[in-house]
């Protein structure tokens, strides 16, 4: 069943970089900072223990983020990331102000830095946001990068490779080649690592990138579908637009009618949590489960593009089947 226990904020709707196929909807919305205190104050007494910012782009508004990062301190709730793309800012000064302000407000959980060759930054201005970060936090492990697969990947490793360069550290490789993270062989005198003596690590995750059309035969070449999870992984979250509106899902389908479960402009947890049982996607997602609508599909001879390992693309496609 959907139960909530994560609030993503998007405290406004814009970025300063415009990648390909982003599906997020840039308008220019700026997330109102008193409705996103009460419902963060709503939530944590009714059992939502972690707090994350996503964007947009989340540093174009360091007062949202501090505002937030003490309350949610206040109310005892665990940080989980505050994504970025890393080139956001102005000067070593505008990113030095901007930082020490969120580290001052209490966040203590990870940066997570979207590079690869599908966003373009420059690993030098990349590295001067990581080497920031790692002087004010004390840990280069703060910092998660995270790395779109599935287009020019070749040229991912290339940045990689440059960014590793520019922070005088070892790539790390997968077995297929994919950077995996970044090796610092002598860490930080304020990093926990110092005593061992085991140096420091970046660590690179991936993401899948989200096609333009969710039923492309080239996104169903999966050898097994997906493995029913009633969405208890990362999708159990109230994801909070800059216009207010909820989300019941971290994915590629939050910002659809079908997963907006209400706004905090209007509605309170429990609201929310009465709007979301009335959903039929979120009945699918989190209670019937993904699966059974795969079963119901295949019963009735329907023709899928391929097969797909993927839940969330999964549930994006039969969205889109619905509607038709």
């Amino acid at each position: 069943m959907f139960t909530p226990d994560e609030i993503i904020f998007v405290p406004e709707a814009k970025c300063n970089l415009h990648c390909s196929h982003c599906y997020v909807d840039h308008n220019g919305k700026l997330a109102s900072i008193e409705s996103a205190l009460k419902i963060l104050r709503d939530c944590a007494e009714n059992g939502v223990s972690r707090v994350g910012f996503s964007g947009g782009e989340p540093f174009i508004r360091p007062d949202f983020l501090y505002a937030v990062t003490e309350v949610a301190v206040e109310c005892d709730l665990m940080f989980d990331r505050v994504m970025t793309n890393g080139v956001w800012y102005k000067s070593q000064e505008h990113l030095e102000e901007v930082l020490n302000g969120l580290y001052e407000a209490g966040f203590d959980g990870k940066i997570g830095l979207s590079y690869d060759a599908y966003h373009g930054q420059s690993p030098k201005k990349v590295a001067r946001f990581i080497e920031t970060v790692a002087a004010i936090w004390g840990e280069r492990s703060v910092v998660e990068l995270v790395a779109v697969r599935g287009t020019d990947e070749e040229k991912t490793t290339e940045m990689y490779v440059q960014i590793a360069l520019e922070l005088g550290a070892e790539l790390q490789r997968k077995s297929d080649g994919f950077p995996s993270g970044i090796f610092f062989e002598n860490a930080l005198e304020s990093s926990s690592q110092f005593e061992t003596g085991e140096g420091e690590t970046i660590v690179i995750g991936t993401i899948d990138l989200a096609p333009e059309k969710f039923d492309d035969p080239k996104f169903w070449q999966d050898s097994e579908w997906f493995t029913e999870d009633y969405c208890q992984g990362p999708g159990n979250v109230f994801y909070i637009h800059a216009d207010g509106s909820v989300g019941g899902c971290c994915g590629y389908s939050n910002e659809l009618e079908e997963l907006i479960i209400g706004n905090i402009e209007t509605d309170d947890y429990a609201k929310l949590m009465e709007n979301a049982s009335r959903k039929e996607m979120m009945n699918l997602a989190y209670c019937e489960g993904l699966s059974v609508e795969l079963k119901r599909l295949q019963d009735s001879g329907h023709q899928f593009p391929g097969i797909t390992g993927s839940n969330c693309q999964f549930c994006r496609y039969v969205i889109d089947l619905k509607r038709k």
